[in-house]
């Protein structure tokens, strides 16, 4: 079960720039003008925070994976 361990420990970048983006909505971006628009752009984020969770997941996993391997078949048990 070490896969979703590795998938989600490099994926949770994707955490931080959700909250970051709900950071600059409220904080930074003054210039949207009603529900909708705050909406759009939380949906986006969202959007973008998915990408960003899958592709570093990937990365992270077979990272990973091929440590794993390579640690493991460089043992010899005889």
């Amino acid at each position: 079960m070490w896969w979703w361990k590795a998938f989600y420990a490099s994926g949770s970048v994707a955490l931080y720039v959700f909250l970051y983006s709900i950071n600059y909505l409220v904080f930074d971006l003054q210039s949207l003008s009603g529900p909708v628009s705050a909406t759009l752009y939380l949906g986006y984020s969202l959007i973008m925070a998915v990408a960003i969770l899958l592709s570093t997941g990937t990365i992270g996993f077979l990272t990973s994976f091929y440590f794993v391997h390579y640690l493991f078949s460089s043992v010899k048990i005889d």
